[in-house]
């Protein structure tokens, strides 16, 4: 999909020539709002798999189809299965969108979609970004910029790692020795 809608570079293997290479709306549009109600599936275990793809995805994707044609066509698109993913670690499960095993599986998928919300205000502007949200998602975009914002800040000079581990992770880390130790005789 990411594919389909970044601009490449045009380039005709047969010819060598460039041509820039465009898709209409008329063709991107109903290929994401399918992609969308796919993500929303929740009966299959890979589902939670599915939107953290998605969402890692769809940064790239807004670069590729251009900041206004993004926000113009496709950003009201994607916010609700974004925001009901996030509604799971940071709201109040006010969504129709229901998760099982959300501290679990899900976890991985509540952190991409965490970035791309990020990202995609970054992209957008973050006052335009918050602007398209109802009252419960802008409460959880607040949400989901704190976390990040102080996550930023507790990371260690080892980053996650440090902070899991303590001094451990200086020493050789798990309390194993800090040098490598050699048998005499």
């Amino acid at each position: 999909m990411k594919e389909l809608c970044c601009l490449d570079d045009g380039t005709n293997i047969n010819t060598g020539t460039q041509t820039p290479v465009t898709m209409g709306d008329n063709i991107l549009l109903p290929l994401l709002t399918e992609l969308m109600d796919v993500c929303r599936v929740n009966h299959f275990p890979q589902g939670n798999d599915l939107r953290a793809t998605l969402f890692k995805n769809l940064v790239g994707i807004a670069h590729g189809l251009g900041k206004k044609r993004f926000k113009r066509h496709y950003l009201e698109l994607i916010t609700e299965l974004l925001f009901a993913t996030l509604d799971v670690e940071h709201g109040r499960h006010s969504s129709g969108f229901r998760t099982d095993d959300a501290r679990d599986g899900n976890q991985l998928a509540i952190h991409a979609a965490e970035q791309c919300c990020e990202e995609l205000s970054e992209l957008v502007g973050g006052m335009i970004f918050r602007g398209r949200l109802d009252d419960v998602q802008q409460e959880v975009y607040d949400s989901v910029l704190r976390k990040r914002r102080r996550d930023r800040q507790n990371l260690g000079p080892v980053g996650d790692m440090g902070l899991v581990m303590g001094r451990d992770a200086f020493s050789g880390g798990f309390g194993g020795p800090s040098r490598p130790t050699t048998r005499v005789g």
